[in-house]
């Protein structure tokens, strides 16, 4: 290890200065600090709804629809769920929230002593949140730099800082959502590499202090980041022998190795608490949709690194040299190397491990970005054993590296356009747009994946790209339908008589594979014929399409009569709704439709339809 430890190594403080300053100039000129919005909005809920308006559990909705309704931070308030006590629970843990309130604190004083709403919302805790999406990125940087010089020369330190930077998706991350907890955790990753070293140089009370609490935040921010732990844990062990006399300097040092537990456990002890308080468990498992989870037995290895969707060599080839220099970490810098290797593998596991492993709408694989400040150090490696190669491998290496950064700056431009797409990308339309400098044409468009919203209604558009692939309709002619003779059928003999002891009808049942055949996904018609009494409204019937996984709803849509209008009493009326498959968690889940009866006037139904389209191309 170099241990070149000056305050100023012009090579590397100038990388630094340099990434700053591209950085800013492109925040300068795309300048827009509404920021609490989708997930962020559920990661900052906990400070204003503790300090501000007194709901910490979320019982009272109405001023949150209030502030969606004035500051449009989300589609739908998927970031909280229903609790068993009545309450709605936080999806998220609350780490980023510890992060975000010196921050929150400063806008709330803003507030305070502006004109602005004192709501939590308003413009200077928007202002407030964006600046410590900067402070982060500052932070992160400077400790990146130290554990680089820590290691490196100063000139390997400036050549890593430039390319990974700006030859990743750190960049893009940097400039369009820096708010996000990626930016946060790459800091607080970076702090934790230079705390590890610091412990295992003097293993005291600061110290141990210092990495409980890094630890703690991390986890506490986001959970499957606990893969953070290998890297203190395997710091500086090379062998079985490096092992065991780890293992006894734990022993003879327990006094300061509980010191770091019982920080951990305190960082966590707040959501523990507010658990117990809002949801009745200490321990609660609060990610409701169940559309999608860890799967840890079906990992997606190859699409999170090779999909032209979100493959992370594919949109960040830069970083198949950091993978690469895995082989001169073990060579050079072995006691590093099964402390990072191990880092690697377990958190690639775990993203692969989600079933929506492409995570929303972002630039390649943001999910792995915060692990650049791990992953700094086997791209130090390799460029410093590039530079010991022959000619021929060095300039091939350092033309494939500036291409690669070229490539990431002018992809990280055209995603900011509107050319690559954050969510829907394929191979067609990737090369189709490949140095393409205009947005996309309609032929292009049609390369995409299905258009996705997060509306709770859908609308069948663009009906001429697709062609009725089947049908399907219950009549309840049959017994099993539990049909009901009746002289007014719509069709056939037998009706379904929806009431009290018979709120649900029968349904229509498909999994996805049945559905698609192949295909990523179907959209489907769903029609219903309904004969209500004059007293219609009090029917309060719903015509629902949902998915389930394990028996566990998700992509739960429905119409309800409430809503509809052109309803005629004491004769046959047509209700119909879309509904676009979503992308299932496995494709054994099923589809269903059926109708719900949920107030206390009686109604007929019948001939429940669904009509499958898929799209001709």
């Amino acid at each position: 290890m170099i241990k070149n430890l000056k305050i100023i190594n012009k090579l590397s403080f100038l990388a630094l200065c340099i990434v700053l300053f591209s950085i800013m100039f492109w925040l300068f000129f795309n300048l827009s600090v509404d920021v609490i919005k989708w997930d962020v909005f559920g990661y900052y809920m906990y400070l204003p709804a503790f300090f501000i308006h007194n709901d910490l559990g979320l019982r009272n909705l109405d001023w949150l629809n209030e502030i969606v309704g004035i500051y449009n931070n989300t589609g739908t308030l998927y970031q909280f769920a229903p609790s068993p006590l009545g309450y709605n629970v936080n999806q998220y843990s609350m780490g980023m929230a510890f992060l975000y309130f010196p921050f929150f604190l400063l806008g709330h004083a803003y507030a305070l002593i502006s004109d602005y709403p004192i709501d939590g919302f308003s413009f200077p805790y928007q202002l407030a949140i964006y600046s410590g999406g900067i402070f982060y990125l500052v932070l992160g940087l400077i400790y990146l730099r130290k554990i680089l010089l820590y290691f490196f020369t100063d000139k390997v330190a400036a050549i890593v800082l430039l390319v990974l930077c700006l030859g990743t998706n750190y960049f893009q991350i940097q400039v369009q959502s820096n708010v996000m907890p990626h930016n946060f955790l790459f800091a607080f990753y970076a702090i934790l590499i230079w705390i590890t070293i610091k412990w295992h140089e003097e293993i005291n009370f600061t110290n141990s202090i210092f990495l409980g609490l890094i630890i703690g935040v991390i986890i506490l921010a986001r959970p499957t980041e606990i893969v953070c732990v290998f890297i203190p844990l395997f710091y500086g062990i090379i062998s079985f022998k490096d092992l065991k006399n780890k293992i006894s300097i734990f022993y003879k040092k327990r006094k300061y190795i509980s010191i770091t537990i019982v920080t951990v456990f305190f960082i966590g002890l707040p959501q523990l608490i507010y658990w117990k308080t809002f949801a009745g468990s200490f321990i609660y498992y609060s990610y409701i949709n169940n559309g999608e989870g860890l799967d840890l037995l079906s990992p997606n290895f190859f699409n999170v690194l090779f999909s032209f969707r979100k493959g992370w060599l594919i949109y960040t080839p830069l970083m198949l040299f950091s993978i690469l220099g895995f082989y001169f970490v073990f060579k050079n810098y072995r006691q590093l190397f099964f402390s990072l290797i191990l880092f690697f593998i377990v958190n690639l596991y775990f993203i692969s491990s989600w079933s929506n492993w492409w995570y929303a709408s972002s630039f390649g694989q943001r999910s792995l970005m915060q692990s650049y400040a791990v992953m700094a150090i086997p791209l130090g490696a390799f460029i410093t054993g590039i530079l010991k190669k022959n000619q021929f491998f060095r300039v091939t290496s350092w033309l494939l590296i500036l291409s690669f950064v070229l490539l990431n700056l002018f992809q990280t431009w055209q995603i900011s356009v509107g050319i690559i797409d954050g969510s829907r990308m394929t191979k067609a339309y990737y090369f189709s747009v490949f140095g393409q400098t205009t947005k996309q044409s309609s032929v292009q468009e049609k390369l995409l994946l299905v258009n996705r919203t997060t509306t709770d209604t859908e609308i069948f558009e663009h009906q001429e790209d697709y062609q009725l692939a089947f049908s399907e309709v219950l009549n309840f002619e049959n017994k099993i339908d539990e049909g009901i003779n009746n002289d007014n059928a719509y069709s056939g003999e037998k009706v379904f008589i929806l009431n009290k002891e018979h709120p649900f009808s029968t349904k229509i049942s498909k999994t996805f594979t049945e559905l698609t055949k192949g295909k990523d996904h179907v959209w489907i018609k769903i029609s219903l014929w309904v004969y209500p009494s004059s007293n219609w409204k009090a029917s309060k019937l719903s015509l629902i399409a949902t998915f389930e996984y394990k028996w566990k709803s998700y992509k739960y849509r429905g119409i309800n009569s409430e809503g509809l209008e052109n309803i005629i009493p004491n004769q046959w009326n047509k209700i119909e709704m879309d509904y676009l498959t979503p992308e299932p968690r496995t494709v054994e889940d099923i589809f269903s439709t059926y109708a719900w009866l949920r107030g206390d006037e009686e109604i007929l139904i019948d001939d429940l339809k669904i009509e499958v389209f898929k799209r001709k191309y």
